[in-house]
């Protein structure tokens, strides 16, 4: 301890220093003027593009939910289970 402060070992950093904080440069409610914008009535000059029509991307080539066969849950032939024997009483 020394006659001013603690007596501390230099204090070392890899790091940089960090830059000092900046305000914010929001416009605030004020600053915007509606009269720059233009009206949907005054005439503008028409907007094309001389771009060709580009094909569809990719079409899907899944069915639709009419044609899908759903297998049958009833009887021996069930596709996800080990049926058992099936007996019938006929004469």
């Amino acid at each position: 301890m020394t006659h001013y402060r603690k007596a501390t070992p230099a204090a070392y950093s890899m790091k940089s220093r960090p830059k000092p904080l900046t305000q914010f440069s929001i416009p605030g409610p004020g600053t915007y003027t509606n009269e720059k914008v233009l009206r949907m009535e005054e005439p503008r000059p028409p907007v094309y593009s001389m771009s060709y029509r580009h094909p569809p991307l990719k079409k899907d080539e899944t069915p639709g939910p009419d044609k899908y066969e759903v297998p049958t849950t009833l009887g021996p032939k069930v596709p996800d289970r080990h049926a058992n024997a099936a007996y019938s009483m006929s004469y």
